[in-house]
């Protein structure tokens, strides 16, 4: 893994690193250089940015690593090679690449940001302020603004986008709609671990959450999964949220829209294809909760 190491300055030894921001990629350059941006623009200091490549070809050769590297001079970079005894379901692949980065990471706090997502610039304070304030809660989540791959904004027309049958999409919306994570004509999905009457949502993205380093590191990313839960596409997110709620520990949320979601990732490229966003959505710059 290329990337600056340890120094001491001038002053004194260089300042503790608060978070470590965790990115998987693999032949996305472009969206990829949009996402180690927006980690550059965030409001906290003392971020460091991992970056690895699941077998990339951009990250392969040198040049364009290079480059990366004097484009970002903070971050760290590396690329994994293949695996012959590597799981071949995809959520197995990239939890072991986030699984690497988390054991490398140096921060107090370890957040993740897909290569096809970004930050908005106080995404990782607000994050930390949370867990700053909430010691009972090993990690936090954000919401998200929904954005087609050309970035307009996504508006779920009634439909669960992540669900390809359309009557089990109507209806699951309308769940969602009742916990708030859903409104009419809003890009926003302000995601709950639970709902308004205690139903066991588990909505978390990847890219939404910070974990309490020392938790992360005895609670990675699942790597195996049975044959039922790779059939029903359940991707590592979700089983973590799915592990760590049933051992009985919380996951706070900051109740605040920090994370613009690329649709048409592996989760709902199938899905996504099949259904289509509100022909005249608009992008939800407020996306506040009222309660």
């Amino acid at each position: 893994m290329t990337g600056p190491a340890h120094r001491e300055s001038d002053d004194g030894p260089e300042p503790e690193i608060l978070v470590s921001v965790i990115t998987p990629t693999r032949g996305r350059l472009d969206s990829l250089r949009r996402a180690m941006e927006s980690v550059r623009r965030q409001t906290l200091p003392r971020v460091e940015h991992i970056v690895l490549g699941d077998d990339c070809p951009d990250l392969g050769r040198g040049g364009i690593r290079e480059a990366l590297a004097r484009e970002f001079p903070a971050a760290r970079i590396g690329n994994l090679p293949p695996r012959a005894d590597g799981p071949a379901y995809r959520p197995a692949r990239t939890a072991r690449v986030r699984n690497r980065g988390i054991a490398t990471a140096r921060g107090r706090f370890i957040a993740h940001l897909d290569d096809d997502n970004a930050f908005e610039p106080g995404h990782l304070a607000s994050l930390t302020a949370v867990l700053e304030a909430d010691a009972e809660a090993v990690a936090a989540h954000s919401w998200r603004r929904l954005f087609d791959p050309e970035g307009r904004p996504f508006v779920p027309a009634g439909l669960n986008p992540w669900m390809a049958d359309r009557a089990a999409s109507a209806r699951n919306y309308a769940d969602l709609a009742g916990s708030d994570v859903f409104r009419p004509g809003s890009n926003v999905m302000r995601d709950r671990i639970r709902g308004r009457n205690g139903e066991r949502f588990l909505l978390v993205d990847t890219s939404e959450l910070m974990v309490r380093a020392g938790f992360h590191r005895e609670h990675p990313f699942r790597t195996a999964y049975t044959d039922h839960e790779m059939e029903s596409g359940l991707c590592e997110d979700r089983a973590w949220c799915v592990d760590v709620i049933g051992s009985g520990h919380r996951i706070a949320e900051s109740r605040q829209v920090t994370l613009s979601y690329a649709m048409g990732g592996y989760s709902n490229a199938v899905a996504g294809s099949a259904l289509r966003s509100a022909p005249d959505g608009k992008d939800d710059k407020d996306g506040r909760d009222p309660s």
